[in-house]
Formats: C-alpha cells, sequence, structure tokens
C-alpha cells in the first residue's frame, strides 16, 4: 500500500478543539471539516493526474500510463481531521513499484516456469504474444497492445492474400514445467510477415474463439500479433546466427530506480493545501 496523511497541526485549531471536545462528534467546526476534506480530494487529483499521464516537477512522467493506477488512488476518511490518500489495490501494485523501484529482473529464470509454460527439447520456455495496433492509433496496454506498426507494414498485412490465422475451437492438453497438464488452443496458421532482423518478423492476422463461462467458445475480433519464446536454455543453435545481443543479455528488464511521487505531490499541494485549511478555520473562529 502507498499512502499519505494530511492532518491538522496548528495551535489556534487546537485551543478550539480543546475547549468543545464534548460536543466534537456533532461536528463542532464545519468550516474546517469541510476545508479537510477539499484538501484530501484536491491531493488526490493530483496523483491521479500523474498517473493518468500528467507530470511533476522533478519526477519522470510514466511512459504508458493506466487508468487502473489512477483508479486506486483512493481518499480514506478517518475522523473529521484525519485522511489518508492511499493506493492500496492489490490488483495493481503500480504505485509501489514506482515509489520504491524495482531490482533488475532476469524473465528467463522466472517465466519459463509459470503456469502457461512449455517443455521442449531444450528445456522450459513461454510463448509470448504482442498485439500490435494500426497506423492511426495509439499505444494502449488496457485494450492489449503497447505498439503500433507503421503504415507500410500495415499495406502488407492487411490485403487479402494475407490469409487469417485461426484459433481452433480444438484444444490440446500438454505439460508445462511442473509437470502438470494444462490446456492450449490450436491454431490453423496463415500468412507471416517476413521481416527478418524487425521486432515485427513473423507477425499474423489472427481470428479465433475465446472460451466463455459455459464452456461455448465466442468468437472475437481479428488483430495482429507476433509471438516470442522466452527460453530457460540458451537455444542450441544460437551462436549460429547474429544476435544483437548475447543470449544472457536477452529478456532482461533493468532495475527501476524509486520515484518520489508522493512526496512530489505532497510538496506541490503544501501551499494549496495550507490556503484551503485556513480559510476553514476562519470560517469556524468568525462562528465563535
Amino acid at each position: 500500500m502507498i499512502k499519505f496523511n494530511i492532518t491538522l497541526n496548528n495551535e489556534e485549531l487546537a485551543h478550539l478543539t480543546a475547549l468543545m471536545r464534548h460536543i466534537e462528534s456533532t461536528g463542532v467546526l464545519p468550516g474546517t471539516e469541510n476545508a479537510m476534506r477539499q484538501a484530501a480530494y484536491a491531493i488526490a487529483e493530483k496523483w491521479k493526474d500523474y498517473a493518468g499521464g500528467g507530470s511533476l516537477p522533478g519526477v519522470k512522467p510514466l511512459k504508458v500510463p493506466t487508468s487502473a493506477y489512477a483508479r486506486s488512488i483512493q481518499v480514506e476518511h478517518k475522523t473529521p481531521f484525519d485522511y489518508e490518500i492511499v493506493s492500496n489495490n492489490v490488483n495493481t501494485p503500480q504505485a509501489a513499484y514506482l515509489e520504491y523501484g524495482t531490482k533488475a529482473i532476469d524473465f528467463k529464470k522466472t517465466h519459463p516456469y509459470g503456469a502457461r509454460s512449455r517443455v521442449g527439447k531444450n528445456g522450459p520456455y513461454l510463448i509470448v504474444p504482442f498485439r500490435w495496433g494500426t497506423p492511426g492509433t495509439k499505444a494502449n496496454p488496457r485494450v492489449g497492445f503497447r505498439n503500433v506498426m507503421p503504415k507500410s507494414v500495415y499495406n502488407v498485412v492487411k490485403v487479402k492474400k494475407f490469409s487469417m490465422t485461426h484459433v481452433n475451437e480444438q484444444t490440446k492438453f500438454t505439460l508445462n514445467a511442473e509437470k502438470q497438464l494444462i490446456e492450449r488452443y490450436t491454431y490453423t496458421w496463415g500468412g507471416r510477415l517476413n521481416t527478418k532482423g524487425t521486432n515485427m518478423a513473423g507477425m499474423v492476422r489472427s481470428e479465433g474463439f475465446a472460451q466463455q463461462k459455459n464452456g461455448s467458445m465466442r468468437p472475437f475480433s481479428s488483430g495482429y500479433f507476433t509471438f516470442r519464446i522466452i527460453t530457460a536454455n540458451k537455444p542450441l543453435n544460437w551462436d549460429k546466427r547474429p544476435h544483437k545481443k548475447t543470449w544472457e543479455e536477452t529478456w532482461k528488464k533493468p532495475k527501476q530506480e524509486p520515484r518520489p511521487i508522493t512526496q512530489t505531490v505532497a510538496r506541490v499541494m503544501e501551499s494549496e493545501v495550507n490556503t484551503i485549511i485556513a480559510g476553514g478555520i476562519e470560517q469556524d473562529i468568525g462562528r465563535m
């Protein structure tokens, strides 16, 4: 969970609350209470703005903003003068990754051993699909793709003679790295993009089915995909072909440095929050 706290620290207000503590639960300081609420939501909106692709001084902007990160930011009301702004969605751990950073990860040591892994002659491996957007669209992980193909490539793969790849209704069962039987889709392969040496090599246009809860198969619209393989062991023919990286350098995610997002939000919002709360206190003093 990522959170920061907004509480009052004002001698005059402390004096007022001490005098009227016995009626505090009935809303002794309505102006201040309302100001606290406004301040908390103003801080949350500033944080959400960054999560949605906005900027913060001195903080690296998000390369691919996600709505899930923004939605995870919530305001929690503890007491009339105590609010927390938190990102605590366990299904959206992005806030913690960004705030605290991450260590370097070698996917070759992790991904080939998961539930969707497979086992071949060279040991465990994982097939990773990458979906591609067409020209004019923006990379959008919410709909499944981070890459957009250039128009020159789209002109090749969109034509009828570049035949469709179909996902068959018939499936098969094979073992994963943990020796568990896993149900797999089968395919009737169509055309493949022959652009060796690029990240679009082998691209297919696929149309198939998704299994519904009742077990039936539902057609879904076509999309463009490339497939890459993460192997636990060095491929037998790796050294016989030219590569931009050594096998040891492949499929590694570099260390991600921490981003002081909440600290910066607090600093940027400090003046505005003080003004909001001071206004609420003045309202309540005027009622005394």
